[in-house]
């Protein structure tokens, strides 16, 4: 329940607390607040919640548990090579370099004409861990 806008000034603390380390990390703000997971150097599980103040008092929101790998979006691949074998088929490989360390990601390829605005799979296309390339056929 957020209760009724008061029009007094309120000051939030975001309190993270690791799991595996017990350290525990407090972000000011007035509003909202974007936590990098680059500053979360305590492993993956955490516990999180809100302490806010004003000149009324001081509330603390319940604690939520999360699981960073449960809640992140990884990275997006970058594509490091393309190359094209002229066979009685000819088909173009395209390699790719996996910019996070998340574990159990899938990579998805897609392609399209530049012409087309239609997004095509490829026939022998699966999702893969650890995938670094794949076949356009």
């Amino acid at each position: 329940n957020a209760g009724k806008l008061t029009y007094i000034d309120t000051k939030y603390v975001v309190h993270v607390k690791s799991l595996e380390t017990e350290e525990e990390q407090q972000y000011l703000t007035s509003s909202y607040i974007n936590i990098s997971t680059d500053s979360l150097q305590g492993g993956k599980k955490y516990l999180v919640w809100v302490q806010a103040a004003n000149a009324l008092g001081m509330e603390e929101s319940k604690q939520l548990q999360i699981h960073l790998d449960d809640i992140v979006i990884p990275s997006a691949a970058v594509i490091s090579r393309a190359e094209t074998i002229n066979a009685t088929v000819p088909k173009t490989i395209i390699y790719w370099d996996s910019q996070t360390t998340i574990e159990k990601v899938s990579c998805e390829m897609r392609y399209k004409a530049t012409t087309n605005q239609t997004w095509n799979f490829p026939r022998s296309h699966q999702k893969h861990s650890n995938m670094t390339h794949g076949i356009l056929g």
